[in-house]
C-alpha cells in the first residue's frame, strides 16, 4: 500500500491482489513470505529481500531469504530464483533471513538474523539466532556466514528480529531492531556503530510510549524507520505479530 508522507494514517492505494506468492510445494517459501527490505535500482526497478518460511519435521520450520524484483514502481514482484539466495550452511543452518539491505559505494550490505539452535520455553520449541553482517557485489550471491554483530544475552533472550539500519548524521550507523524476550513477547531495541559491524547495545536509551489502542501491549516488532521532511517515523507490528494491522509511531525530540 502507498500512504500519504504528510499524514501517514492516509492510504492512498491498496494493491488488490498479492504482489508475491508462495513457492510451490516442496521449496523453500511454501509455507510463507514475509517482505524485510527493499533497494531501489532506479524510478521502477526495485529488489525486494523476503523471508521464506518452510515447516519441517524435525525441527518446526526453517527461515531463509528470498529475492524478487519488480519493474513496475513495486506494484508486482518476480522472484529472482526458486531456491534461497542465502541458503542454510554449517554455520547458520536453519535462519538465514530478516536482511536489512543497504547499498553504499556499490557494494550490498545486509544485517542479518541467522542461527543453528533451538531452546524450550514453557514447554514449546523456540528458535535461537543472533544478528550477522555481510556483504555482497550484486545483492544475489552472499557468503555462506556473515559476521557476528550482535549477541543475545541467553538469560534474558533468545533472538532478534529484522533490523532498520541507517546512517546518522555524523556518519555513524544506528540500529532499531525487537528483542525475542524469554518472558514476553518482542520488545523494541536501540544500537549504534562506528562502522556497521561492532555495534553497542543502548536498548534502554529507546523511549517508546505505548498508544491506548492495544494493539501493542504485549509486543512490539519489526520496526521500519521512515524520514519525511526531517520527521522520523516508525511503522511496525504490534502484538501476534500485527495481527490487528500495522500500527506507527512518530519520533519526538
Amino acid at each position: 500500500m502507498d500512504v500519504s508522507a504528510s499524514n501517514p494514517l492516509k492510504v492512498l492505494y491498496s494493491s488488490p491482489d498479492p504482489v508475491l506468492d508462495i513457492g510451490k510445494p516442496g521449496t523453500f517459501d511454501d509455507n510463507g513470505v514475509v517482505p524485510v527490505s527493499v533497494v531501489r535500482l532506479s524510478d521502477q526497478s526495485l529488489l525486494l529481500y523476503y523471508n521464506g518460511f518452510e515447516l519441517c519435521r524435525g525441527i518446526p520450520y526453517r527461515i531463509l531469504t528470498g529475492l524478487a524484483r519488480s519493474d513496475d514502481g513495486g506494484k508486482t514482484f518476480s522472484k529472482i530464483s526458486r531456491s534461497p539466495i542465502m541458503d542454510r550452511s554449517d554455520k547458520e543452518l536453519y535462519f538465514r533471513c530478516g536482511n536489512h539491505v543497504l547499498v553504499e559505494n556499490g557494494i550490498f550490505k545486509s544485517w542479518y538474523i541467522a542461527g543453528s539452535d533451538w531452546c524450550d520455553l514453557d514447554g514449546k520449541r523456540a528458535p535461537v539466532y543472533n544478528m550477522h553482517y555481510s556483504e555482497s557485489v550484486d545483492g544475489i550471491e552472499w557468503a555462506e556466514a556473515g559476521t557476528p554483530s550482535l549477541t543475545i544475552d541467553p538469560a534474558r533472550e533468545h533472538g532478534f528480529s529484522r533490523p532498520s539500519v541507517m546512517r546518522t548524521q555524523s556518519g555513524d550507523f544506528e540500529m532499531f531492531y525487537s528483542i525475542r524476550s524469554l518472558s514476553r513477547g518482542y520488545i523494541f531495541g536501540y544500537a549504534t556503530s562506528d562502522d556497521g559491524i561492532v555495534w553497542n547495545r543502548r536498548d534502554g536509551e529507546l523511549q517508546f510510549i505505548r498508544s491506548a489502542s492495544e494493539k501493542d501491549t504485549d509486543t512490539q516488532c519489526y520496526p521500519a524507520i521512515v524520514s519525511v521532511g526531517g520527521q522520523r517515523y516508525m511503522f511496525y507490528n504490534g502484538d501476534n505479530y500485527g495481527e490487528r494491522g500495522l500500527s506507527i509511531a512518530i519520533e519526538e525530540a
